[in-house]
């Protein structure tokens, strides 16, 4: 079989859920994954076959496959080094790759299979044919020399796959024969355990076994596993929690009954010694099984394979350790195509999943969350159009997220692509501003829930607002993809605006189910009691229009002075605005919020003063010249003197302080427990030139 892998390999190389009718009755898996759109991991315009896929306990992704781009021959006489990339950002993105093999010759090297240990050195080993004459396997004839002598080479990487260590030879036959189809493992002690199928017997193959307990630095005595001396090859390996091993793999030993058929083997010894072996496949008829693959979790030891039952792929486990195997079943839910090459992960809560090349040549996808009793309708991952061929899928899991991996042939070459199970965020709901909210200045924040994401990805929101009831046509302001709950938009102009907010974690968005508004009206009405004869007061609000008889327009006729004290101008304080004199002759045209003033009222009993003007939502700032200052107070908030002043000191910066009450014609001194007033105007004495910050709000 290793022959026929081989050439299949050279010759391809020359060469949201969908719900599908169930005729195996398969039950369906509640999820809400999907899969993310496919990633090169690297399109160097060469050739990139046969990957293999881990990630470590922080998301980061680790994958090797075999690569041509050092081979100009392409690819007959196929150099086909081991190449290796990383992602640190849970898949989004590939590292440059680095060559892992050291062979400086023409020589293949194939299959390989990587792992990561719990202090984050890279592991993998693969078929290496550097030690043969002709390079390569040839034939059965063994080329020049008459000998297939392929080995199993091992290296590992310190520091993330930038370099890698020096390539050993874990097989200890003197290097005269043929092995291939390597798988590794590591366990929770660090110990590197690896199988692969082994010619040493010449006859025919074997499953060896070997581990390391230094790191790699030397690797005990080969160990043979499968206990008749038939034909034995493709193995795969994994490790449970509490570091038993277990082994399987396509067994000839029935050929002509059953066979070829699955068989399995562990070791609850750390590979010292090895169990009987028990066959998986349930078949009664001379129907072929082979190509496996195992993952053990939650208790289950789970094993795929290809089987000729239906072209199909075929589980079964064990929940006992390995001493019995339950009845098979089928995973994909579609006869009537090939399904092969089946790839298996299984968490420690016992989920469950299984890739493979199903129906016209694509990567599918099922799951189980009940042990495998049921299986999920198959999803397919690549996302390509066309028939184009999708094969040899490798597949990991961390918690309930997959990665897969496959080599993919729609740009005319084989890459590796890369694609992850995705949960979508939920949908986040506001919380502030209350909806129907009416806000008096132009400067507001949202603000929503946070959203918790079942693959613990981070999670981005994105705030719209609009002018329009959808919050996604008109006028639009975003807020970009921030990882912030909360969003201080800029300022927006009067008017009833719409807002929502979407969720996103880079590979999927959810879009909100939801469309709050609000009103903004900065434009203030405010009136304030004037009384016949002299008042001072001051207009709290911004006026946008400050020519004075713009902003006395509503007592129009009802007064016939204004004055004001400049502070600022020594040479004349005093500045003017009488109606009996031509405009020419007075020098007072202009009054803004941050001036007190003098108003003589005319009209017996008083009047409303009216203005209108837009809200402060900032500090106002008023400069305080030595000596006394006549100004106004620019908030529509009262607060105590102490509040008031606010990054005043009085006593320190400012020691006195009067108004004028024109309803009982009174000074009034501003005492540590008086409050300013807004509407009124007062006299400051000021021990300093400074700057007073008079608070909005």
């Amino acid at each position: 079989m290793l022959e026929m892998r081989k050439l299949l390999s050279i010759m391809v190389i020359v060469v949201f859920v969908v719900m599908i009718t169930n005729s195996n009755n398969n039950t369906l898996s509640i999820r809400a994954e999907t899969f993310t759109s496919n990633i090169i991991i690297e399109n160097n315009l060469s050739v990139q076959v046969q990957p293999s896929i881990t990630v470590d306990e922080f998301d980061n992704v680790y994958v090797v496959w075999r690569d041509y781009r050092n081979d100009p021959s392409l690819p007959s006489n196929g150099r086909g080094d081991i190449y290796f990339a990383r992602s640190i950002d849970d898949g989004l993105s590939f590292n440059i790759s680095q060559k892992v093999s050291d062979d400086p010759g023409d020589a293949q090297q194939n299959i390989p299979s990587v792992a990561i240990d719990s202090n984050g050195v890279i592991h993998v080993v693969w078929e290496d044919w550097r030690n043969d004459a002709d390079g390569r396997w040839v034939g059965s004839d063994g080329g020049i020399d008459g000998l297939n002598n392929s080995d199993i080479y091992y290296a590992n990487s310190s520091d993330g796959g930038i370099t890698w260590s020096t390539s050993k030879m874990i097989n200890d036959d003197g290097g005269t024969t043929d092995q291939g189809s390597p798988d590794i493992t590591i366990d929770n002690n660090d110990m590197i355990h690896i199988v692969w199928e082994d010619r040493r017997r010449v006859d025919n193959f074997d499953i060896y076994y070997a581990n390391t307990t230094d790191g790699g630095r030397t690797f005990n005595v080969n160990k043979k596993i499968n206990d008749v001396d038939s034909a034995s090859r493709d193995p795969a390996i994994d490790v449970d929690h509490m570091n038993n091993l277990h082994i399987v793999w396509t067994d000839y030993r029935n050929t002509g009954v059953t066979g070829p058929d699955i068989y399995y083997a562990n070791s609850t010894d750390s590979g010292i010694t090895f169990s009987t072996n028990i066959r998986v496949s349930d078949d009664i008829t001379n129907t072929y099984q082979f190509w496996p693959d195992i993952a053990v979790g939650g208790g289950i030891i789970g094993i795929v394979w290809e089987d000729q039952r239906e072209t199909s792929v075929y589980y079964a486990n064990s929940t006992d350790d390995g001493i019995t195997f339950s009845s098979n079943k089928r995973v994909n839910d579609v006869i009537g195509a090939s399904n092969w090459d089946a790839a298996i992960a299984i968490n420690k809560d016992g989920y469950i999943c299984v890739a493979w090349e199903g129906k016209d040549n694509d990567i599918y996808f099922a799951n189980s969350t009940d042990g495998g009793a049921t299986f999920s309708p198959a999803q397919r991952v690549n996302d390509d159009i066309g028939s184009n061929f999708q094969r040899l899928a490798s597949i990991a899991l961390k918690k309930r997220t997959s990665y897969i991996v496959w080599q993919d042939n729609r740009n005319g070459n084989y890459d590796i692509y890369f694609s992850r199970s995705n949960y979508p965020p939920s949908i986040t709901t506001p919380i502030s501003l209350p909806n129907n909210s009416i806000i008096t200045n132009d400067t507001m924040t949202l603000v929503v829930t946070s959203v918790t994401d079942l693959d613990n990805d981070t999670v981005y929101y994105n705030f719209t607002i609009s002018d329009q009831p959808d919050a996604e046509s008109g006028t639009i302001y975003y807020s970009g993809w921030i990882k912030s709950t909360s969003w201080k938009p800029p300022p927006l102009p009067d008017g009833k605006w719409y807002w929502h907010t979407y969720t996103s974690d880079m590979w999927n968005t959810t879009a909100p189910n939801w469309v709050w508004n609000f009103t903004i009206n900065t434009t203030l009405s405010y009136s304030i009691q004037l009384y016949e004869g002299w008042n001072l007061i001051s207009i709290p609000i911004i006026q946008i229009d400050t020519k004075l008889e713009s902003v006395l327009d509503s007592i129009n006729g009802s007064y016939d002075a204004i004055q004001w004290y400049n502070a600022g101008d020594n040479s004349d304080n005093w500045k003017h605005h009488q109606i009996s004199k031509p405009s020419e002759l007075n020098d007072l045209g202009i009054i803004d919020h941050i001036m007190g003033f003098w108003v003589h009222v005319t009209q017996p009993g008083g009047v409303l003063l009216r203005c209108s003007g837009i809200i402060p939502n900032e500090n106002q700032s008023i400069t305080l010249k030595t000596g006394w200052n006549l100004v106004g107070y620019p908030s529509l908030s009262n607060k105590s003197r102490t509040l008031a002043l606010n990054n005043l000191t009085f006593d320190t910066d400012i020691d006195a302080i009067w108004t004028y009450n024109a309803s009982n014609q009174k000074w009034e001194k501003i005492g540590e427990f008086d409050y300013f007033e807004k509407g009124r105007g007062y006299y400051i004495h000021s021990k300093d030139d400074v700057i007073w910050e008079v608070p909005f709000q």
